[in-house]
């Protein structure tokens, strides 16, 4: 069992209420799901603990927050070296503002962050790694997920959003790169296609199934996403051979996918193609939360209506590189073909890919 504990130093205002059912769907619904879908996480002090650290000084850094050098001496790390065990520090609620200090809220802050623990025994210290090789964005985009599959999405919404919203803004490059750093201007759209992304993955794979007591049934997506997160290579050198494919084939079956899923929702046509269309997401029986990706999903007074797009006719001539561009035009009424033409230079490397859409 995980416990509850206050310092006189910093004293932790936790009801006692709040604090019995925390640790329940931690202890009985939050790890076990985790370790279905990612894998187990390490245990260096060996105690066979997961330690939540609530306090209210983690709100000058973030909501919540775990730290690799609690557990490795790895770059970046101070010569001190952290607390050696396995920690995730969290804001008690009484020093969170609304809506976000709700128990909800925060078993879902805690399922993104217990996904950064467990990615990171399984990528780096398994493999005696001396660095995470996942950029930053991809960590993130399994976090975002983590968040999902758990069965407590609410503020992962927002992210998806965010990246269809921005999706001018988007480049794999900053998900599949070498990337350890944040981009302030781009990090919402950043985020939520890096969820985007890892759920495609997980989707593409198979996904899963949630049964009528909770537990996960694996349906390919937890075998693929093991392969991939204890593989000694990033994720991203990793996820292209594992979907038997190229990564350049990866990326652009995804940027049709984030065109085409749930389109008949907002007056499009559904793609043939069950390749190019998320698994139909549903309602957490257990937690009574979304699960899965719906890119034209209603949410706390808004919607989403897929990837931004451009009439090709007022195009801005602009694409990041490993980016997309949505172009949308009328067929020519009456007539058997339409015929448009793209400029790109060859240098990009580009890649085109037409699709109805109506």
């Amino acid at each position: 069992r995980r416990a509850a504990l206050t310092t006189p130093a910093h004293p932790a205002t936790l009801d006692p209420a709040f604090v019995s059912e925390f640790l329940a769907d931690f202890d009985d619904l939050i790890l076990p799901r985790e370790r279905a879908v990612f894998g187990v996480e390490s245990d260096i002090d060996g105690d066979g603990r997961v330690g939540l650290v609530f306090t209210p000084l983690t709100k000058d850094s973030a909501v919540a927050f775990f730290r690799q050098c609690d557990l490795s001496q790895s770059d970046g790390c101070d010569a001190g070296g952290g607390n050696r065990g396995e920690l995730l520090y969290l804001t008690p609620p009484a020093n969170i503002a609304p809506p976000y200090n709700t128990p909800a809220a925060i078993k879902e802050i805690l399922a993104h962050e217990l996904g950064h623990l467990i990615h990171f025994n399984r990528k780096v210290l398994r493999n005696k790694l001396t660095k995470w090789p996942d950029a930053s964005y991809m960590i993130e985009g399994f976090g975002g997920f983590a968040q999902d599959v758990v069965g407590f999405q609410a503020g992962n919404l927002y992210v998806a959003k965010a990246g269809l919203d921005a999706v001018n803004d988007v480049s794999l490059a900053d998900v599949l790169g070498a990337r350890s750093t944040y981009d302030a201007a781009k990090d919402g759209a950043l985020r939520g296609a890096g969820y985007l992304f890892v759920r495609y993955l997980y989707d593409r794979a198979g996904g899963d199934a949630v049964r009528p007591d909770g537990a996960l049934e694996g349906r390919g997506g937890p075998a693929f996403l093991h392969d991939v997160m204890g593989a000694k290579e990033s994720v991203a050198e990793r996820a292209a051979a594992a979907a038997r494919t190229s990564l350049a084939d990866l990326a652009v079956d995804f940027y049709t996918t984030l065109a085409l899923s749930n389109a008949e929702k907002r007056g499009g046509a559904a793609p043939k193609n069950p390749c190019f269309a998320y698994l139909p997401a549903q309602v957490d029986p257990t937690t009574g939360k979304p699960r899965g990706a719906d890119l034209s999903a209603a949410f706390h007074g808004q919607a989403m209506t897929g990837p931004k797009t451009q009439v090709v006719g007022a195009a801005d001539r602009s694409m990041r590189p490993g980016g997309v561009e949505y172009l949308t035009f009328e067929a020519a009424p009456g007539a058997a073909t339409t015929s448009i033409g793209i400029r790109v230079d060859p240098a990009a490397l580009p890649r085109v890919r037409v699709a109805r859409v109506k």
